[in-house]
């Protein structure tokens, strides 16, 4: 071959030629960032729109309903979903994976800008932003002192936030808990009714009479000033003395009501349990700094901290910030354990080439192709864009075995030729040019498995395309150096007569032994073409058996990655107060506090998620210790905690474990789609009969609960017509009454800005009979709501969901230590099976399962691919139409050991698993290729007959075979037996299956490919 004759006789040309990637892909790593998993560009935006005082079924028809006509017509949605609570709607709309991120974000902002005079006049204006399903704050803090909550707030928000904000790659900084400052200003009800006040006038009063504006500019002796009216309220002095006109003339606002500097009513409070130092943080504010897609949590980490001296000297005295948590760590565990895989798998795979090779300089030059191949795919990554993570490293661990086989094939075969008699310089040429096809044949099947991994156009396809593309990088950096410095190095250091020990001769005639008895062994079943069938029947035999066990698989979306989180979700019934769901949740976190792998708990009161708030849930983020520090599992904590708390009463509790692919969701995820509200909630009470007690299926639950309860007021319209009241005067005076009006201007105080609430005082409204005495101001006079009014005591929806514009009930679910996902599913879609599902409604899956499923789905149609390809490769390489059927064989023939070695192992089939069997069929041919290359050589060069070449050139490809796969395997090796705790779980399914499959597929294919090749190729005479 061309390269390796010119690295042979220009080796200083060849050697600046590899040099020149290793230098540019230590640079490439130094400027690589670190995070756990690789982006995940999923297209979905997100709708969010507050509609104060308004409950579910006002947001659904007012709001909801309006956005989602509007953006239906945008094009490639996947789905929309929907969510109605009190107070606000959040629609999420996910695209198809085709559909460009940025222009779906504006066709969206288009659409919503279009409806906007079609909402409510009082709806703030949707928040339109694309989101990152897997994305959560990196890092955490928490602000305590002895400050009143408006001012931690304030603090927060106004200071720290800022400061956080300006910090390279966060995207933003959540802060929860504290109470926002508010300026009130509260009327009574006589006072309105005696002077004739109306509310909303109030307000947009105040908005007329607290502004700034510009007045234009104008020149003086050829100088340009500008003006400014500055109009706004300096102090709250000014504002109580502002003028409202009323029935009696014009009064100060003073005069007619109470201004106070006063604080919004706390729907959201936080508090932090340290269980190392057994102590209680009650008046908190969490910070939490959510990175973006292009940061780097470690960077933003280490950057934090340098700022964190400036930072803590804006704090008060008595007030303290602490930083609870920080993703960087897990990061740095998980990338520091899969190198530590990396160097463990060169460190082995050399070893076993020093005992085949027996020889140092040997050795060198095998093993290092590894590190150089390793380094320069650093190189192509960066140009990429790639980041280092848990994917990425482990397709280089992947690597560290496959790497070498190319080097190994070139080596031995140069070795034999210098047996043969040949100098080093001459076997390192004849050597090289002999095996090229072989190689080149052996890389490029690599190749074609791995392209069509990257081309993939979903989740999945996101997930692992760089982990594709890493191998692909390193595969040719591999095959190049094959070419290259090893013939190379070969003619310059190799001993022209090899040295003889005692060491190298025992081993040699070790090797001897097991060529002559695979030679014998060969000899008897090539002999008897009814030996050679029968050998293939046992094969077959095998790969029935090993169907057998893969039935009892399991089947999930990723593996069960342990980050040490867990999350316990608590409700209590609706109309509980905060104070009382504060009680609840300090005697839960009595119970998890008791156990010694809980490191703190955060817990936030008023609110689980988006779509589930209300002062009667809350949500303890539970931290445990460092995986090294403890015996059990995340999942095996999660099941503990279960069970203690299932003792709490009055309260709902589900308890989870975070994942680093859950995107949010829990395991289980399906939702019931119809149009009759009534029926689905017949279905509703019948699928949580028949699905509450499936083996395995923990924490089920439903969107379908008890209401909140609710006063409605019932207009009489005869009434309202006789005294020509509207439904809008009503509905404005009940709103005043309870909600209040905030004015469209701010008070500002220190470039802050806080708002301006216009409404009753509280002790007007708070009963039924106080709030049907709220003053209707009309035209034709001021009256009482319940002149108007009958009241009724009701019950209104938690939440009304919708799944692509239909009425939804979302079900989810965990799943128990001992289970998989897909044995639940199975479970689940029996007894769904047994229900008479009425025509118009149906079960959608959604979530893992949805994943799951596609999942499957995307990894067998890319096995297909890769099956063609390598087969269309082969046919093309080894100019025959049969031979790459033969070697095709090798692959049931892996099968055998890889479903073997996950039945042993309890492993389920995943993403990561079913991405090695894919990874399988790209290196088990190898092996068969490196027999029929020069079985093909012998019957062509030398006119032997199949059964003659057989002979002669698998015992010959022995040792390499042997080596290649043995080198594969102590490569994987540490993958396989889960060294180092952090990220393990991702990389032991790679190990257990290519190891599994690899030997299983090495030792049957000494006996069965040859065997399949003389049975189906005619002898010649």
């Amino acid at each position: 071959m061309f390269l390796a004759k010119l690295a042979i006789e220009r080796p200083v040309l060849a050697t600046m030629l590899i040099m020149v990637f290793v230098v540019f892909g230590v640079i490439a790593y130094r400027n690589m960032n670190l995070e756990e998993m690789p982006e995940m560009e999923i297209p979905i935006v997100t709708i969010q729109t507050i509609y104060a005082g308004a409950s579910p079924e006002i947001v659904e028809s007012q709001v909801t309903d309006k956005i989602e006509d509007a953006i239906s017509t945008v094009s490639e949605i996947d789905k929309i979903e929907s969510y109605s609570i009190e107070n606000f709607s959040l629609v999420v709309v996910q695209f198809l994976m085709s559909k460009d991120d940025q222009l779906g974000l504006q066709e969206i902002k288009d659409k919503i800008d279009a409806i906007l005079n079609n909402l409510p006049g009082d709806v703030e204006k949707p928040e339109i932003e694309k989101v990152d399903p897997f994305a959560g704050a990196g890092i955490e803090y928490i602000l305590s002192g002895e400050l009143s909550d408006v001012e931690m707030y304030d603090l927060a928000n106004n200071v720290l936030k800022e400061e956080f904000s300006k910090i390279p790659g966060v995207a933003k900084v959540e802060v929860d808990g504290g109470v926002e400052r508010e300026i009130q200003i509260a009327f009574k009800q006589n006072t309105v009714k005696s002077q004739g006040i109306s509310l909303p006038a109030v307000s947009q009063i105040l908005s007329a009479e607290n502004l700034n504006m510009s007045g234009g500019s104008f020149e003086v002796q050829s100088e340009r000033l500008s003006t400014k009216l500055e109009g706004e309220f300096k102090n709250l002095d000014e504002l109580k003395a502002m003028r409202i006109p009323t029935a009696y003339g014009m009064r100060r606002l003073r005069e007619l009501a109470e201004v106070t500097d006063g604080k919004k009513e706390q729907l959201i409070k936080t508090s932090y349990y340290d269980n190392q130092g057994h102590k209680r943080y009650d008046n908190i504010i969490r910070l939490g700094l959510v990175i973006s897609r292009d940061g780097n949590v470690v960077k933003v980490d280490e950057e934090a901290d340098n700022r964190m001296d400036d930072i803590q000297k804006l704090l008060p005295a008595g007030t303290h910030l602490i930083k609870i948590f920080t993703n960087a760590d897990h990061i740095h565990d998980s990338v520091k354990d899969t190198v530590s895989n990396i160097l463990m798998g060169i460190l082995l795979t050399s070893l076993i080439l020093l005992f085949f090779l027996h020889d140092l300089r040997s050795t060198f030059i095998a093993a290092i192709s590894m590190p150089v191949s390793l380094i320069s795919s650093f190189f192509l990554m960066g140009q990429m864009g790639y980041t280092m993570n848990i994917i990425t490293l482990m397709a280089l661990s992947t690597s560290v075995g496959i790497l070498v086989t190319n080097a190994v094939v070139v080596l031995e075969n140069i070795f034999r030729h210098k047996h043969l008699g040949e100098n080093r310089r001459n076997s390192a040429q004849k050597g090289t040019s002999e095996i090229t096809v072989a190689v080149i044949a052996s890389a490029m099947t690599n190749i074609a498995v791995f392209l069509p991994l990257a081309s993939l156009h979903s989740i999945v396809g996101s997930a692992i395309r760089p982990f594709a593309m890493t191998v692909v990088f390193a595969t040719l950096f591999s095959l190049l150096i094959s070419f290259t410095l090893t013939p190379m190095l070969a003619s310059r250091i190799l001993p022209e007569k090899p040295k003889k020990n005692k060491v190298g001769e025992s081993i040699e005639k070790l090797f001897n032994g097991w060529e002559n008895f695979y030679g014998k062994t060969l000899k008897l079943i090539l002999g008897n073409r009814w030996i050679s069938s029968l050998v293939i029947i046992v094969a077959i035999v095998l790969l029935l058996m090993s169907f057998q066990l893969a039935k009892q698989l399991g089947f999930e979306f990723s593996p069960h990655s342990d980050v040490g989180s867990i999350n316990v979700r608590m409700e209590l019934p609706p109309g509980t107060d905060l104070a009382t769901t504060e009680q609840k949740v300090q005697e839960v976190e009595d119970i998890i506090t008791k156990h010694r792998e809980v490191k703190h708990i955060l817990s936030k009161l008023g609110e689980i998620d988006l779509t589930t708030r209300g002062t009667h849930v809350a949500n303890l983020s539970v931290k445990l210790i460092n995986i090294n520090e403890r015996d059990l599992s995340t999942l095996e904590v999660s099941n503990i905690l279960m069970q203690d708390l299932e003792h709490v009463r009055n309260a709902r509790i589900r308890v989870g474990e975070e994942t680093t692919m859950s995107m949010g969701s829990d395991p289980v995820e399906f939702s019931l789609t119809g149009y009759d509200s009534g029926e689905m909630q017949k279905l509703n009470e019948q699928i949580v009969e028949i699905l509450k007690d499936v083996p395995g299926l923990t924490n089920f639950d439903t969107s379908s609960k008890e209401g909140n309860p609710q006063v409605s007021f019932i207009p009489d319209r005869e009434r309202m017509a006789e005294y020509g009241v509207s439904i809008s005067d009503l509905a404005y005076a009940l709103r005043s009454g309870l909600e209040g009006f905030l004015a469209s201007s701010y008070y500002k105080e220190n470039n802050n800005e806080y708002e301006i609430r216009v409404s009753y005082s509280d002790a007007e409204v708070n009963t039924p009979e106080e709030i049907g005495r709220i003053p209707v101001v009309t035209q034709r006079g001021i009256y009482t709501l319940a002149q108007f009014c009958e009241i009724r005591f009701t019950e209104t929806a938690s939440q009304v969901q919708h799944l692509d514009k239909i009425r939804a009930i979302k079900f989810t679910g965990g799943i128990a230590n001992g289970y998989s996902l897909s044995e639940v599913n199975t479970e689940i879609n029996k007894r769904l099976d047994s229900l008479n599902i009425p025509v118009g409604y149906s079960i959608d899956w959604g979530g893992n399962t949805k994943m799951m499923n596609e999942n499957l789905r995307d990894m067998a149609f890319v096995l297909l691919i890769a099956i063609i390809m390598t087969y269309m490769l082969l046919a093309a390489i080894l100019e025959s139409f049969l031979q790459p059927f033969i070697i095709l064989a090798t692959l049931p023939l892996a099968m055998i050991g890889v479903f073997t070695a996950l039945y042993i192992t309890g492993i389920t089939i995943n993403m990561i698993s079913m991405l090695s069997i894919i990874m399988l069929v790209g290196i088990v041919v190898n092996n068969a290729i490196l027999i029929m290359d020069y079985t093909n050589q012998l019957i062509r060069d030398k006119n032997y007959s199949s059964h003659d070449a057989l002979i002669e050139a698998a015992p010959t490809k022995l040792k390499p075979v042997l080596m290649t796969t043995l080198a594969i395997i102590l490569g994987m090796l540490p993958m396989a037996l889960g060294m180092g705790a952090s990220g393990k779980e991702f990389r032991q399914p790679m190990g257990v299956v290519s190891i599994g499959g690899l030997l299983v597929s090495s030792i049957l294919t000494l006996y069965v490919i040859p065997a399949i090749f003389l049975l189906t190729t005619r002898r010649k005479k």
